[in-house]
Parts: C-alpha cells; structure tokens; sequence
C-alpha cells in the first residue's frame, strides 16, 4: 500500500507547508494534531484535495462520526479505519475506488454509505452485515450484481445503483 503524502501540491497550491495539502485553497495539515484540529463537531471533511492515499493515522481520531473524502483520488482506505468505531456518515464520492474496502464491514454505527461515481464493479456481501446502514449509494458505478446479503439490510431506506 502506498504511504499518505505529507503534503500535496494541487492546482491551488505551490507552497510547501510540512505535513498540509491544498482543499479548495486552503491548507489541510495531514499530521495527526493536524487532523485532530481539523475535526468539528465529530466531523472531518477532507474535500476536493486530490489526496491519492488516506493517512492511517485517520483511525485514531476517537469520536470520530462523520467522514467526508469527497472528490479526492483514493482507491483505497487504510485498515485502521475499522478503529473508528463510532463512525456513521461515510462519504466516498467521486474517488476512484473499485471495490468496496472490507475495513467498512467493520464499523457497527454505518449508517450512511456514499460510493457516488467510483469505479466499483463489485459489491462485497459482508456489506450485510452493517445492520444500521440507511443510505447506501452506488449511483455512477458499473455494477450488474448485488449480492443476496444485501436482503439482510432491514434498515436500509435508499438503496441507489
């Protein structure tokens, strides 16, 4: 797996600042006090940043409830994320994920579930086992088949493909 960057240059961006990344012209710092700044209300929004490789140190940040990683260039999550035990708003969109990382199956509290235009051509059936998911959205994807462990998903309201 490759390893987080400790900074980002975008389009945005030509200064080099430590551990920080450009979002939508301002600086994201990447370390994990940075991070832990970063999170308001139990939320963390790492938008519109370009970041190819989510830092794992990401898994540390207790309390954390809702994740946002829309529009970077991630295609895969690191497993720490599991850590994250009370997470519940997970947003995805707009990576370039092609399957759904197994780490996800592992986080009890999931209500909300956003993979919105990625590559994901598969969808793995321990997805069935997130018994709180609400909101599941593959909508933009290539995916012909959803497994029958997804019928287990009582609580889900939007399914969308």
């Amino acid at each position: 797996m490759r390893q987080a960057p400790k900074r980002l240059k975008t389009a945005m961006s030509t200064e080099d600042d430590g551990d920080a990344i450009q979002q939508k012209g301002r600086s994201v710092d990447l370390s994990a006090e940075g991070l832990q700044k970063q999170v308001r209300k139990g939320r963390l929004r790492i938008r519109f940043a370009g970041l190819p490789v989510l830092p794992s140190i990401v898994g540390s940040l207790k309390g954390l409830t809702n994740l946002n990683l829309e529009s970077n260039q991630l295609r895969s999550l690191p497993p720490e994320i599991c850590h994250l035990t009370q997470l519940n708003h997970l947003v995805l969109r707009r990576n370039l994920f092609q399957d759904v990382p197994l780490c996800i199956t592992q986080l009890p509290d999931l209500e909300f579930l956003d993979f919105h235009k990625n590559n994901v051509s598969v969808v793995c059936p321990e997805l069935g086992g997130l018994a709180n998911l609400k909101h599941l959205d593959f909508t933009g994807n290539s995916i012909n088949f959803l497994p029958p462990e997804l019928g287990s998903l009582t609580c889900t309201c939007f399914l969308s493909m």
